[in-house]
C-alpha cells in the first residue's frame, strides 16, 4: 500500500482511493473525523466507486459502520470493495483506531460477502432503532460486523 499525504491518496496494484472529501467531527453522532473516497483504476483513471471512513464509536455508528462503500455497476464483480476495505483499514490503524463497525443490510449478498472477505466476524442482525436516520431510508434491518486491527 502506497500512502500520498499531500494528495490523500491511498493504493495498491490496481486501485487507487482518492480523497474527495474529508470532515470534521459530528459530535451528536460520535464521529471524530470522516474521510471520502473515490475509487479509482490505476490503469485508466476511472472512477468505479465511493468508499468512506467514519472514526469514532458511538450508537449511531454501530448501525451504520465505521466503513461504507459503493461500486457502480458496470465495474461490480472484480472484488473493488474488498480492495478499498483494506486500503482504509490501513487508514483506521495509522489514525489509531484498533477497531471497526462495518455492517450491511442482510439481504445483500454480495456485500454480505465482501465483508466476511475482509475479514469480519460477524455479531447479530438486528432492527435498527426507529430514531436512526437509517430507518428513515428505510434500512430497517442491519447485519453487524466487527474488524480487528
Amino acid at each position: 500500500m502506497l500512502f500520498n499525504k499531500d494528495r490523500y491518496t491511498l493504493s495498491d496494484d490496481q486501485i487507487k482511493i482518492v480523497l474527495r472529501n474529508k470532515y470534521k467531527a459530528e459530535k451528536l453522532l460520535g464521529i471524530t473525523k470522516t474521510y471520502v473516497f473515490d475509487i479509482v483504476l490505476i490503469k485508466t483513471d476511472e472512477i468505479v466507486g465511493q468508499c468512506d471512513l467514519r472514526l469514532g464509536k458511538s450508537w449511531y455508528l454501530y448501525y451504520l459502520g465505521n466503513i461504507g462503500y459503493s461500486v457502480y455497476i458496470p465495474y461490480r464483480g472484480h472484488h473493488y470493495a474488498l480492495k478499498a476495505c483494506h486500503l482504509l483499514l490501513e487508514l483506521a490503524k495509522k489514525e489509531g483506531e484498533t477497531e471497526l463497525i462495518i455492517t450491511c443490510s442482510p439481504d445483500n449478498i454480495p456485500s454480505f460477502k465482501t465483508i466476511l472477505a475482509i475479514p469480519a466476524e460477524y455479531l447479530h442482525t438486528v432492527d435498527v432503532p426507529i430514531e436512526h436516520d437509517l430507518y428513515q431510508r428505510n434500512e430497517k434491518i442491519k447485519s453487524i460486523f466487527r474488524i480487528k486491527l
